[in-house]
């Protein structure tokens, strides 16, 4: 996989020619530049990860004002061609043109449904609108009052890549002029990490049933029935799992009276199936509903979230039931008691733990599907328990999802074929909408479809504190930080640092006291919302001695997080010879890699030097981590994790090439390598080379020196450890690393010639303004590089456990 070093904006071919000049502005420096910027995140996606080289096509034109409740137009628009060009996007819509909505306009009861001319007794409901969206349109679909004897239109599109239309936007275009709706193929096939996607034609027609008809081709199913024969054909499949994200906006008169609060519950209305392209009840259907209230202070104008499947079942109803998993399943929305939602505060739980739409405002969704199986033929309800399906929110000023929903072992029956194959917006009301006395809309933009997690759009209104206190900086500028964790001296001692993710908005710490086996803890703060979480069942977990160090490492890819533990050697440890794996989707408790159990069966060294998550470490977007196990007393070896097969290879080295504990570690996503090591060879001062990590086409990676580093690069004793410090990707420039002396006031930048991969050191640039920790009565530090952000992170506290944050802009 390459790099898009940079996300250039100059010009980028649209519908109808030209995006429009932008003197090839560049994100990093948007993000450096506190008065050009105008969101508050956007190298996340560039500069900072690996994302696809490949051109970028934005199906928008360039609004020049900011739009309904959305955005600015030109950080939304270059936000949106980042997201849009990551790994695994099969297609993606924001209704740049009629022609988007019209496409996959479907009408009930209008011959065989294809509407691409409105011909439909409600069809004109269904439409593209410019005084609303994100970059100026949106689709809307709008519901009037009264029993419609015909439902109201859809948008129902196959989950296939499409090829363009020939002439998409002439008036009163069917058949293949149509297309996707759009100039440009769906470009899934540059976007594919692995594997290929057909990428097909699709030529609605005016009452055509080319949706209807569509069979059972780009289907999202179980591998084992990839190519199967079904009553309706060879089934297909074009993945095992996808993710659907999308833009939408609820009416706040959905509830302001009570005819349209009559339409709630199980007989309310339906926002999206997610379904097949032949029908759209099915036995297969997660269905999101439109409206359902809660016993909660005015709940007859709360919205709260909530899905069926399959007809009429509640998903919460699967085991292990309403009782134990509440009415959202697997949320971390809620902190109330037990932070499970119960929309009658029923069995303990609280519905303050409910999340809702806040109606008139754009907020995210994203779902995740992966197909399990049944134990009998289509059609039979017998499914197993192993579908997936998990839902993400983003409310309005937050760019970080939080987790709404999660099940993992749904009973998911299958019927006609084994998955899901389409996306289908509706505002379908039982019983014709009796009852409904207001009209309402609902509205949709930025529908992106892929076969990998994609980011959250960014935030274009207020940024949050922290990114508003570093871009209030000036060069060398510092500024003290308000949030303070909860931790005191000791725990924070012997730490190479804490981690940032901005890809999920949240920075991570992991603390552990001197001499105390079970005092490892977690917390994490989340930018958005400006807040330390310490979860409970991550406080004083595990038995292992030794310290942080610089084996705390994180897949920017997942937002997994791994931490070595020391006690290799043996002894009543906790799971000695594995490393810890605190998984994003399902955190608690934390679990182990290798999966199988113990990484090598043999004698270890007691103690690590260091662990770096590849992303790539066996070809793009085949994972897995490096740990270096180095004790002064015995010989070295290097551990190497390829996630996707839970293969563990070890491989003995001579002596302790890069040190022997304490040892830094990171991965460096703009040239693709990780590094670690860099403390001393002999348990002192002697320092020991860093090493240089790369992949090696699939086979075990390469591992090469990168020569001395200024200093020392550990995290141990501040008091006896010498002169060292932690190693850094800069914040303000992705092609940079930074060393920060910790006993030192020294620091250190490099740059990386990846033609003989060596490093180039600066002389010393210091000082830098943290404090100098030497003495049990100093400060002991940890520090944070914010990516993208521009500044540096570092907390302090002493030895009376008074705390400090304070945050520094260093030269780019």
């Amino acid at each position: 996989m390459r790099k898009l070093r940079y996300l250039w904006l100059g010009q980028i071919p649209v519908q109808g020619g030209i995006l429009w000049q932008n003197n090839a502005l560049n994100l990093v420096s948007w993000i450096n530049n506190s008065a050009s910027i105008v969101s508050w995140s956007v190298t996340s996606l560039s500069a900072y990860i690996n994302v696809p080289s490949n051109a970028i096509t934005v199906s928008s034109q360039p609004p020049t004002t900011t739009v309904g409740s959305g955005g600015s137009g030109l950080i939304a628009t270059t936000d949106f061609a980042a997201r849009v060009s990551g790994a695994g996007v099969v297609w993606y819509h924001d209704f740049a043109t009629d022609s988007e909505v019209n496409a996959f306009k479907w009408s009930p009861g209008y011959s065989s449904g294809n509407d691409p001319l409105s011909g439909g007794a409600h069809a004109a409901d269904l439409h593209r609108i410019t005084s609303d969206g994100i970059t100026g349109a949106c689709m809307e679909l709008i519901r009037n009052p009264g029993n419609y004897t015909v439902a109201a239109p859809v948008w129902w599109r196959p989950m296939s890549a499409m090829k363009a239309g020939t002439n998409p936007f002439a008036a009163g275009v069917t058949g293949a002029q149509l297309g996707n709706g759009k100039n440009a193929d769906d470009q899934a096939a540059a976007r594919m990490t692995t594997g290929a996607v057909t990428i097909r034609q699709y030529s609605p027609t005016d009452g055509g049933g080319q949706v209807a008809g569509w069979g059972p081709l780009g289907v999202y199913g179980n591998a084992i029935y990839q190519g199967v024969s079904t009553p309706y054909g060879t089934e297909q499949n074009d993945g095992t799992e996808y993710w659907l994200q999308f833009r939408y906006k609820m009416d706040p008169a959905r509830t302001a009276t009570a005819g349209n609060r009559s339409q709630s519950s199980a007989t309310g209305g339906k926002m999206l199936y997610l379904t097949r392209t032949d029908n759209s009840l099915t036995d297969q259907e997660i269905n999101t509903i439109q409206y359902i209230g809660g016993s909660a202070a005015a709940s007859n104008t709360i919205d709260f979230f909530d899905m069926y499947r399959s007809g009429s079942p509640p998903l919460w109803g699967d085991p292990p039931g309403l009782a134990v998993q509440g009415n959202q399943p697997g949320t971390q929305w809620g902190h109330t008691g037990d932070g499970i939602c119960s929309l009658d505060n029923s069995n303990g739980h609280n519905v303050a733990n409910c999340w809702s739409y806040p109606l008139g405002q754009w907020i995210t969704l994203m779902y995740h599907f992966k197909g399990g199986t049944m134990t009998g033929a289509l059609g039979s309800q017998t499914p197993n328990s192993d579908t997936t399906i998990q839902v993400y929110a983003a409310l309005p000023g937050e760019a970080a999802f939080t987790r709404i929903w999660s099940q993992q072992n749904v009973p998911l029956p299958f019927d006609h074929w084994w998955g899901h194959n389409a996306v289908h917006f509706t505002n379908w009301l039982e019983n014709g909408g009796s009852g409904i006395d207001t009209q309402f809309y609902q509205r949709w933009c930025q529908v992106i479809f892929s076969q990998q997690p994609i980011p959250p759009p960014l935030d274009t209104s207020t940024p949050p504190p922290l990114l508003s206190a570093c871009r209030a900086l000036a060069v060398n500028g510092t500024a003290s930080f308000h949030p303070q964790t909860a931790e005191t001296q000791a725990p924070m001692e012997w730490m190479s640092h804490f981690l940032h993710d901005p890809i999920r908005g949240i920075v991570h710490m992991m603390t552990k006291q001197a001499s105390a086996p079970s005092n490892w803890s977690y917390q994490y703060y989340k930018i958005a919302t400006d807040t330390w979480v310490a979860p409970a069942a991550e406080q004083n977990m595990w038995n292992n001695t030794g310290h942080i160090y610089g084996n705390f490492a994180i897949d920017y890819v997942t937002g997994d997080l791994f931490q070595g533990r020391q006690g290799m050697g043996g002894g009543a440890y906790d799971h000695f010879k594995q490393i810890a794996w605190r998984k994003f989707d399902s955190p608690e408790p934390w679990s182990y890699s290798p999966v199988s159990g113990d990484m090598y069966s043999g004698s270890m060294n007691d103690i690590w030097n260091g662990i770096v998550y590849h992303p790539n470490l066996y070809g793009p977007g085949d994972g897995g981590w490096v740990a270096d196990a180095g004790d002064p007393s015995t010989a070295d070896a290097l551990f190497f994790w390829r996630k996707s097969t839970d293969v563990v290879t070890r491989v003995q080295t001579a002596g302790q090439p890069w040190g022997t504990y304490y040892g830094d570690s990171l991965y460096w996503p703009y040239y693709d390598v990780g590094i670690f090591g860099g403390s001393s060879t002999d348990g002192g001062s002697t320092q020991g080379p860093l090493a240089l990590l790369r992949p090696n086409g699939g086979a075990t990676p390469l591992v090469t020196s990168l020569g001395l580093p200024p200093i020392l690069t550990t995290g141990q004793s501040r008091e006896g450890g010498g002169i060292f410090g932690s190693l850094h990707v800069h914040p303000g420039n992705p092609a940079k690393l930074i060393l920060i002396g910790t006993t030192t006031s020294a620091y250190y930048t490099a740059t990386y010639n990846p033609a003989n991969h060596t490093l180039t050191w600066s002389g010393n640039l210091g000082p830098h303004p943290f404090s100098i920790d030497t003495s049990t009565t100093g400060r002991a530090r940890t520090t944070c590089s914010l990516l993208g952000f521009g500044c540096m992170w570092a907390q302090m506290t002493d030895s009376s456990n008074n705390h400090t944050d304070m945050l520094w802009k260093p030269p780019p």
